[in-house]
């Protein structure tokens, strides 16, 4: 008997359709067009291009650092930079600010970072 296993596909990190309801105040207006501009870096193949326009965002308050460091740490857990993974992510969930969703995505992303380097102490 043949065994079938199905693996999920990735999901991505975030669509700018998703942006849209993230980015609701003034003041994240430029944020939201810097975010956008960096999945089309990544959409395109060119990750450092796109993790430098998120590096470039102006934070104007505490959540747009908690949110770019979210989705540095994302993309580069999905282009397997796993440190600099940690790091981020690490940083964006430390904050406590992150909403549900992005915080329950961020920890398993970790989870599964610690897992692929057998960290294991760090995983529990």
């Amino acid at each position: 008997m043949t065994r079938v296993i199905r693996v999920k596909p990735q999901e991505p990190v975030a669509e700018p359709s998703c942006l849209s309801e993230q980015f609701t105040y003034a003041c994240h207006s430029k944020m939201k067009t810097k975010v956008i501009e960096a999945f089309d870096y990544v959409n395109a193949g060119n990750i450092d291009k796109a993790i430098e326009t998120l590096k470039s965002i102006q934070p104007v308050d505490s959540y747009v650092l908690v949110v770019v460091d979210y989705y540095i740490g994302s993309i580069s857990f999905q282009n397997q930079m796993l440190k600099q993974a940690i790091t981020y992510l690490n940083r964006a969930v430390d904050s406590k600010e992150l909403n549900a969703k992005h915080l329950k995505k961020a920890m398993e992303s970790l989870l599964e970072i610690h897992i692929k380097l057998r960290n294991y102490d760090q995983a529990g």
